[in-house]
């Protein structure tokens, strides 16, 4: 048995940019694109309305890092004017369709696949591997 005592679980993300700003403080935005992808950044407590007043006079810092999950940014339709069709072909054949929209268009986890589907299509239309 080992004992620990476990003092925080923190998004991958959230962690990159706190590593950093330990650093460097004027780090402000922490992003990761690999197998998946998300961005997190530094936000004043005066900007966050669900906040309201609670976090008024306590003395604390007056920021926060907000954590975006930014892949499923394109959910609610805002990527569909730049979506390919290899983008919705990949999605139609995710376990997860019409969700993680912009994390299917960029990140390692798909890139792979859309790579494959790109290939195919180009060489099917005979424009490569004549």
């Amino acid at each position: 048995d080992i004992d620990i005592d476990v003092v925080a679980v923190l998004n991958d993300t959230v962690g990159t940019l706190m590593a950093c700003a330990f650093k460097e403080n004027s780090c402000q935005i922490g992003i990761i694109v690999g197998t998946g992808t998300n961005a997190c950044y530094m936000e004043k407590l005066s900007r966050i309305e669900k906040l309201g007043n609670e976090c008024d006079g306590d003395h604390l810092p007056d920021e926060m890092i907000i954590n975006t999950e930014w892949g499923a940014f394109g959910d609610d339709g805002a990527l569909d004017s730049i979506r390919t069709e290899y983008d919705r072909f990949v999605d139609q054949h995710s376990i997860n369709q019409g969700k993680q929209l912009f994390e299917k268009m960029i990140s390692g986890m798909y890139m792979g696949e859309l790579v494959r589907v790109v290939l195919e299509s180009l060489a099917r239309e005979g424009l490569l591997f004549d």
